[in-house]
């Protein structure tokens, strides 16, 4: 008897905690066996059903796979769990916005330099430090006070956010000064409704200042929904002369000028996902009757020498966002993944197809084919996970289509 009770006693410790299964489907998922650890997840949760932390994971899996209701169940039961967990609270938040509920999506991305991991909020921390005692601008009248704006994000989502830029101007009588990445300096300095624009590679002074403002506080604070959203195009605009230098770089060209763009910064957490390499799209360069300009950056840049056709490449050249918008504003049609080229040819009023991974980020929402933010943006997505070559097959017909019509 007391044998079979030590085998039984040996049997139950060699049996895998809660935890021990969450960390397993974390393995697994690094592993990309995402369906593994899923099982993993959920075998910790029917261990313990008050584990806060692998309900987080299964939504995120959820989210991955086109779940979105069985994702943000979990989030908000590991919330319900764990009201702190940073992680599940922006993952909520995060799902809320990609549904298109911006009334409780964007209230709660006010808290979101407290959301995210560890590194998210030490980082946010650093950033927010560097204001000192400056308080944040939450929307009152500010009366000729000034104010500072300051990106916090993307490349993409602050040229995404400058639109909001006229509606201080209107509403508030502001006009604000700007702290940016320095290859958006020029850019900005060039938009209305705007005072001085800083690098954030030179030194700040908060002194003259009353308040600052995340640039991506502006649609909460607008109380922007999806109705709402200022979509007029274009709201950037590029002076005479960068323009003029590709005009005539592209003279001598005949046929619609298509811009493109496949691979973002890979230093991005969703690269893998939203990138594709040069060979993926050979489709689409190969399309007859098409001018193909590059608008691609870094090193995925260096895959040029695979085209087997002619492909316009001055992206050296282009030192900064302004040079490049100067291209862009030449060109007939963009075609990118989800990068900051996007939001610049959106931003100015250009045709652009967007080739969006199947999980999307929440400003494209979901099952839409057009965008709220940009009214010339058409979206191909993914059909299923991974699947860029329905993208590209679905692109390269509709390109020849449009080239017929141009």
């Amino acid at each position: 008897m007391r044998d079979w009770l030590r085998r039984i006693a040996v049997a139950v410790r060699a049996l895998p905690t809660a935890e021990e299964l969450k960390d397993r489907g974390n393995a697994c998922r690094l592993a990309g066996d995402m369906a593994q650890a899923l099982v993993c997840y959920r075998d910790a949760v029917e261990l313990n059903p008050r584990y806060a932390e692998a309900y987080n994971n299964i939504g995120i899996l959820e989210q991955e796979s086109g779940r979105h209701d069985e994702a943000l169940a979990c989030f908000n039961r590991a919330i319900e769990l764990k009201p702190d967990l940073p992680e599940a609270r922006w993952n909520q938040m995060y799902a809320l916005l990609l549904a298109g509920d911006y009334a409780q999506g964007l209230a709660l991305h006010e808290g979101r330099f407290q959301m995210g991991t560890a590194a998210d909020r030490a980082f946010a921390a650093g950033t927010l430090a560097l204001f000192g005692g400056l308080p944040p601008w939450r929307g009152e009248v500010i009366a000729g006070r000034r104010l500072l704006l300051w990106t916090e994000q993307g490349l993409g989502d602050t040229l995404m956010m400058v639109r909001y830029l006229q509606l201080l101007s209107s509403n508030y009588q502001c006009i604000p000064d700007v702290w940016c990445e320095p290859e958006l300096v020029r850019l900005i300095t060039a938009q209305p409704f705007v005072g001085q624009v800083f690098s954030k590679s030179e030194p700040l002074t908060l002194a003259p200042y009353s308040f600052h403002c995340p640039i991506m506080s502006l649609p909460h604070h607008f109380g922007t929904r999806l109705d709402s959203i200022p979509d007029q195009v274009p709201y950037l605009f590029v002076p005479e002369e960068p323009v003029q230098k590709w005009r005539e770089r592209l003279a001598a060209t005949s046929g619609p000028k298509v811009g493109i763009a496949w691979a973002g910064n890979p230093s991005h957490v969703k690269d893998t996902l939203r990138s594709l390499s040069l060979r993926q799209v050979l489709p689409v360069l190969e399309t007859p009757g098409a001018v193909i300009v590059s608008l691609q950056k870094g090193t995925a840049a260096q895959q040029l020498d695979q085209a087997r056709t002619a492909v316009f490449d001055w992206m050296s050249e282009c030192e900064d966002f302004l040079d490049t918008a100067g291209l862009i504003a030449n060109l007939d049609l963009v075609i990118a993944v989800d990068t900051s080229v996007v939001h610049l040819a959106g931003a100015l009023g250009k045709p652009v197809w967007l080739l969006n991974r199947f999980e999307s980020e929440w400003r494209w929402l979901l099952g839409r084919e057009d965008s709220p933010w940009y009214p010339t943006m058409r979206i191909f997505r993914q059909p299923a996970l991974h699947d860029w070559n329905s993208v590209i097959n679905r692109v390269g017909l509709e390109l020849r289509q449009w080239i017929k019509q141009h």
